[in-house]
């Protein structure tokens, strides 16, 4: 499949998803230190799908709000019945320590 992502930035956000409009059938919200956006989401977005492609129809999107601390909300559209444990399914990725810190090793390193 070619890579078709969308990824909209601006100078105080960026969003990465497949599909436009985003639809938030499935969220959590998780904050971040400053570091690369665009990687931080890219790698959000790669874990997220890995945790819920055994939802069908669900396409990822993130989006990350820039600031003096970056807001991250992540999840997306589901084509079908949205499973109700879903977005604490998210929620527990992006409070997950271990990829936490993989994500922003990653979102801050230099290259």
């Amino acid at each position: 499949m070619p890579n078709t992502w969308i990824v909209e930035q601006s100078e105080t956000r960026v969003l990465v998803t497949r599909r436009k409009p985003v639809r938030w059938d499935v969220s959590a919200r998780a904050e971040f230190p400053p570091c690369k956006a665009l990687r931080l989401a890219h790698q959000i977005r790669q874990d997220m799908w890995r945790e819920l492609q055994k939802i069908k129809g669900f396409c990822p999107a993130v989006e990350v709000e820039l600031g003096e601390v970056f807001q991250v909300r992540a999840g997306g559209r589901v084509a079908r019945h949205v499973h109700p444990l879903a977005s604490e399914w998210v929620e527990d990725l992006l409070n997950s320590n271990t990829h936490r810190r993989r994500w922003l090793a990653y979102a801050k390193a230099r290259t």
